[in-house]
């Protein structure tokens, strides 16, 4: 884990919040955003590139490529730059380093990373993290709905959105439709030799036989603007409990965080 995170970070952790979710706040420590933007601004600048070109750093032994571009350029050409991708890249990246760094969780996968399009979204859900234990049994995976929202109005919009919100995606997340997802990252990182526990472990989610069949459980990640009534959104998100699988919702508040988002990405294009 990474401790200066765990020092500037506070979690409050709320279980089976108003019944509906086990519910975590994250929020950064009075005077310490900056050292937050820097370490997701790194966190980001060293996943944009993709896996399998992480050798260019090694091979560029001149500093620049045939195209003129230096590495650090060459890094930037993989950034969004439209502000509603960025906003939703921040996002989801902020959510995979909570997740491993704040959570003890898994992300086998960084879908925000890997974009067949750089201004374009993958589809699919945003983010599918797991918490392995000591025993194989004791894994759990967690499909995870990802959203930047500054404002009250916004994020109770897209929860509730009949088309492609929260609830929608969630409660549509079928055990055949998981079945696609756990396929599709099994995909993603079969080819990775540093990853091959992983696929055994995510592999073992399809066998039904095992006398302990391993949990799913649904969650959601709001990066959101201090001015956000989180009761009222999380709140919006009871129709989640008729469900079969429990509910977690992580909601990473920040204070200003528009300027913040533009910020990260000016020290990622530093």
């Amino acid at each position: 884990m990474n401790s200066t995170l765990v020092q500037i970070t506070n979690v409050q952790k709320l279980p089976r919040w108003q019944g509906i979710c086990d519910r975590c706040d994250i929020s950064v420590i009075n005077g310490h955003i900056d050292q937050w933007k820097e370490i997701v601004a790194g966190f980001m600048k060293t996943n944009y590139l993709p896996a399998y070109a992480q050798r260019l750093s090694e091979n560029l032994l001149s500093g620049n490529t045939r195209f003129g571009l230096s590495f650090d350029e060459l890094i930037r050409r993989l950034i969004p730059s439209l502000p509603r991708m960025q906003k939703a890249d921040l996002a989801e990246a902020t959510c995979c380093l909570s997740f491993e760094q704040l959570f003890g969780l898994t992300v086998p996968y960084y879908k925000w990373a890997n974009k067949s399009h750089i201004e374009m979204p993958e589809r699919g859900i945003d983010v599918l993290a797991f918490r392995f234990g000591e025993n194989h049994s004791e894994d759990i995976a967690y499909p995870t709905e990802v959203k930047w929202r500054k404002d009250t109005v916004s994020l109770l919009g897209i929860i509730k959105n009949e088309d492609n919100g929260v609830i929608s995606t969630l409660s549509n997340l079928n055990d055949l439709k998981f079945c696609d997802e756990l396929n599709l990252l099994l995909k993603r990182i079969e080819t990775d030799p540093q990853k091959s526990q992983l696929y055994l472990r995510i592999f073992d989610f399809f066998d039904r036989f095992t006398s302990n069949p391993k949990q799913i459980c649904n969650a959601t990640f709001f990066l959101v603007d201090s001015e956000v009534e989180l009761d009222k959104c999380i709140k919006a998100l009871k129709p989640l409990t008729n469900l079969q699988r429990e509910l977690k919702s992580y909601n990473h508040v920040i204070d200003n965080l528009e300027p913040v988002t533009k910020d990260v990405f000016e020290v990622i294009n530093a």
